[in-house]
């Protein structure tokens, strides 16, 4: 568990970084608890169905076979407020078990719940552009001067054999 959260802390830019590790384990340690109290307290589908779960990331509900079973995005999640609206999916197969990918792992798509846009002030984007432009200058007088260095050794060479 203090893996995954670690994991996740450092995954997530900068921006977000609003909540503080602590922070964060409470919040995901309340949304565990509001799991474990959800799967105690609804009832059971009939049928062949995916049994309810929480995989550390999202609290799966039951789910009938052969359907993609979608949830929220988890609450616990640093730029929650800006992917509210998304969901994690999981795919429940005709044997009422949770679909696995290639590497045996349990299949799920949460691409809605990532954060692809960290914000940037303009300040942050003027201070990138500027470092862009002086590697650019550095990397350009570094060539010169190998290409003079080379010049220079190529010179000394047909000299020293005259």
């Amino acid at each position: 568990m203090w893996g995954y959260l670690a994991a996740l802390i450092l995954l997530f830019p900068k921006g977000c970084r609003t909540q503080s590790f602590h922070d964060m384990v409470q919040s995901w340690e309340k949304y565990k608890e509001d799991c474990e109290e959800r799967m105690r307290t609804e009832p059971p589908l009939s049928g062949v169905f995916c049994n309810r779960t929480f995989d550390l990331y999202a609290c799966w509900g039951d789910a009938p076979a052969n359907t993609t079973h979608a949830e929220p995005c988890p609450s616990f999640l640093p730029w929650y407020a800006k992917v509210k609206e998304g969901f994690v999916f999981r795919r429940c197969g005709a044997d009422g078990q949770w679909e696995r990918d290639e590497t045996n792992m349990s299949w799920r798509n949460h691409s809605q719940c990532e954060n692809y846009e960290p914000e940037q002030s303009q300040h942050e984007t003027w201070i990138l552009s500027q470092l862009r432009v002086m590697y650019r200058v550095g990397y350009t007088i570094s060539l010169a001067a190998l290409i003079v260095a080379v010049f220079i050794l190529t010179q000394l060479r047909f000299v020293s054999k005259q």
